[in-house]
């Protein structure tokens, strides 16, 4: 499980109570803007929970080198806070789902340029599926499956609506 908050109010206390419900029910992250790498970092200090950090919440519209850039960028700013290596980050990215609709090779660019740009940590991929056709839902899931990204995920949660089991089933299907 993973403590998310990426509404537009998220710091201070909210964060304070993230990081040590994160820590004290063992989750796997917290998740939050990259704006927050200025402060989860030293929450999350000597634990194991990792920092998560969604790029370009919730549209996925910045062209693919503002994205890379924001990602190196922050997991280079959370490594000097945090002090303790690689591992310990998760970027969440949205892609882009106009560009992917009108050519699936601009979505594997857009991923692997973002893991190129997150220096070994792991890579999410959140495809807005109620935006997407079945068929589409099958092409995005190939798309993931053949780029360097570690894992699929369904929706942003801002969405019309939120995952459909019939979603996850081709997900699953496809990546395994």
């Amino acid at each position: 499980l993973d403590v998310t908050d990426l509404k537009a109010d998220t710091l201070g206390n909210k964060l304070d109570k993230m990081a040590k419900w994160a820590k004290d029910l063992n989750c796997a992250s917290v998740c939050v803007n990259p704006v927050e790498v200025d402060t989860l970092p030293s929450l999350l200090k000597g634990s194991k929970v990792k920092e998560c950090y969604v790029m370009d919440f919730p549209l996925g519209k910045l062209p693919i080198n503002q994205k890379a850039y924001i990602t190196e960028d922050t997991i280079k700013k959370s490594r000097e806070l945090r002090g303790e290596g690689k591992g310990l980050i998760d970027i969440d990215i949205v892609i882009n789902t106009g560009r992917f609709k009108q050519d699936p090779s601009y979505t594997l660019e857009e991923i692997n340029a973002m893991t190129e740009a997150a220096d070994g940590e792991h890579i999410k991929v959140i495809i807005r599926s109620s935006e997407l056709s079945e068929e589409e839902i099958y092409k995005i899931s190939e798309v993931v499956a053949e780029s360097k990204a570690h894992f699929i995920k369904n929706s942003t949660g801002m969405d019309a609506y939120g995952a459909l089991p019939e979603h996850i089933r081709i997900m699953r299907e496809v990546v395994g």
